[in-house]
This record gives C-alpha cells, structure tokens and sequence, in this order.
C-alpha cells in the first residue's frame, strides 16, 4: 500500500512559484523565439563583432575610437577577433551556454532568474558579463589554480570584478598560494603577450581614452549606471538618498566581510555597488553567490522594483544598487552554498 507523504506548506509554495515561473517562461519562448531568430541582433555582441573585424581590417586601429579602447586589447584579440569569424547563427550559443551552465548550477531554482531584470538586459545585448560568471565561480570558491586562471580570464571587462581580483591577488601574496599565484601569472603572460607584441602601448591608449568613454552619451546616460553614484548625480533629494545607501553598504559590507567563507563575494558586491561606470547587466554576477529559492526570489524582487523606478523616471539605474545590498544581507547572515572566498 502506497503511503503519500504530506508536503510541507513552505514546499507547497516553492513549487507553485516554480510551476508559475516556468509557464511565463514558456509564453515567453513560444511567443518571442521565432522573432528572436528572425530580428534579434544583440547590441553589445555587435559591437564585439565590430571590434573585431576593425582589427582584422588592420592590426594597429586599436586606440582610434574611445569607445572601442573601453576593452583591452587582449580581451580584443582572444574574443573578439574569433567572434568576427563566427557565422550570425552563433550568437544564439554565446547567450545559451552561459545560460546552460546557470540552470546546471541552480537546478529548477534558476527558473526565479526568468524574472530578474539584470539577465533579461545581459541576455539581450549579448553582453560577455554573462561569461564572467564561470571564471568569478573558481574565484569564489578559490579553487586552486582554477581561481587564479578565473582572475585572468575576468580582465576580458576587468571594471566588473576588479576589487575581487585585486583581493584575491593580496590574499595570495600573504597566504603564499603559490598554486593559483603561478596559475595566474602563467595565464596573464598568454593572455597579454600577444596584445604587447601587436601594440606595446595599448595599455596607455586605454588609460587615455577612459575619461573621454566615460563621458560619452551625457549626462542621461550618466544617469543609467547602476551603482550607488546614480544617486549622487541626480543631486537633491539624491544626496540624501546617497548617503543612506552608502551607510547600509558600509554596515553590511562589513557584516559580511567578517565571515571569512564569503568575503571574495563581499568585496564581489562592494564592487557592483561602487564601480561608477556599470549597467545594470552587469548585475548577473549576484547569481553564483546564491542557490537558495528565497535568496533567488529576494534579488528578483530588488531589481523587479529597480526596473520599475528606471521605467517610471525614464531612465535610471539608480535602483540597481539595491540589488548588491539585499546579497550582502544574505551574506552577512548565512553562507550560501559554494561560495568559500
């Protein structure tokens, strides 16, 4: 005689949210992939494509446009140029292996990211933030030599995971990790060689062009950074606002920087909430922290209402910055599976 087990009420829940969350996304293929298949060029894999054909056309344009020079030239040379070579269909695979590897991660929980803004934009534009997240899982977990490649491998868009990298290298210096600290400086010699043989000084015409990118589009899409200097350049009541973030992050950041399994994903959000020139896409690097449902679910929640202030103020990614504060409150309280920094 079969015996049927009562579900827990907790459980009961969680799976209606899945069941839910499953269905739109569902609608959401049925009704937008052929559209997808059809129209969908994303604009930042474009703009990879374009960078990398510039460089094909001739090996010295890099440094000629700003815009172009915000990504390093090794990161130009090993993704982009190979990009270039690509057939259209491909960009299809750039977005669904990351993707792929986020469902093998979290299971049916990452059904709740159908639903988190950050990943709608990073899907969208195609945008290689998405790829960090395998190498900034190694660095979480400090897996030996993998952590120190993962370092490497984040300098392809270095501003997204900078203070973590910068962390990561101090505490292996103190620690004398020579593992990862080899792994890391094996990988950077064949990551840079090239971009140095081609153009010695790439690295000055980066730092060059950094005040001249960082000023483009003016002051509205100044306004879209998603960190918490959104805030300060709206000016008034968002100095206030400012200051109120600032003190929360200070609290938290501390909170969970004293657990000494999570503090490579502390320092990881400090950066998404401090770093004056990210986007909102780039937010998707809160998702290897956690894999608990109700963490998932309080991210989507912070950034759902994130997404509605920038559509209500037509334009701001202000709110975003709640997004790395609701994580190191998860962080400060329990540390979430997999994350051993």
């Amino acid at each position: 005689m079969i015996r049927w087990q009562p579900v827990p009420t907790q459980r009961k829940w969680m799976l209606a949210l899945l069941i839910v969350v499953g269905v739109i996304g569902a609608i959401e293929l049925i009704l937008f992939l052929p559209r997808v298949l059809q129209a969908w060029y994303p604009y930042d894999y474009g703009r990879y494509v374009a960078m990398g054909n510039a460089l094909r056309a001739d090996p010295h344009s890099y440094g000629a446009r700003p815009i172009d020079t915000w990504y390093p030239l090794p990161a130009q040379l090993w993704v982009f140029v190979p990009l270039s070579l690509m057939p259209d269909w491909f960009r299809l695979i750039w977005v669904l292996f990351p993707l792929a590897y986020i469902l093998r991660r979290l299971g049916a929980a990452a059904l709740f990211l159908f639903l988190f803004p950050p990943l709608w934009f990073a899907v969208g534009d195609g945008m290689i933030d998405l790829w960090l997240i395998v190498p900034l899982v190694w660095m979480l977990e400090n897996r030996p030599g993998f952590a120190g490649l993962g370092v490497v491998l984040t300098f392809v868009k270095p501003q997204v995971t900078l203070l973590a990298a910068l962390y990561l290298l101090a505490r292996w210096i103190v620690a004398r990790d020579r593992r990862n600290l080899l792994a890391f400086g094996g990988a950077l010699i064949v990551f840079c060689l090239p971009a140095f043989i081609l153009q010695p000084d790439w690295i000055l015409k980066m730092l060059a062009a950094l005040p001249e990118r960082a000023g483009e589009g003016g002051a509205q899409i100044q306004l879209l950074i998603a960190s918490v200097w959104a805030w300060w350049r709206i000016g008034g009541l968002g100095y206030l606002i400012f200051g109120a973030f600032a003190l929360a992050l200070a609290i938290l950041f501390w909170r969970a920087f004293r657990r000494a399994r999570v503090r490579v994903g502390a320092v990881q959000l400090l950066n998404l909430a401090l770093m004056p020139v990210l986007y909102a896409g780039s937010a998707v690097t809160v998702i290897p922290l956690f894999r608990k449902p109700r963490e998932l679910i309080a991210l989507v929640l912070a950034a759902l209402g994130a997404y509605w202030l920038d559509r209500a103020l037509g334009g701001f990614g202000g709110g975003y910055a709640l997004v790395p504060l609701v994580a190191l409150h998860f962080l400060s309280r329990d540390s979430a599976p997999g994350v051993t920094g």
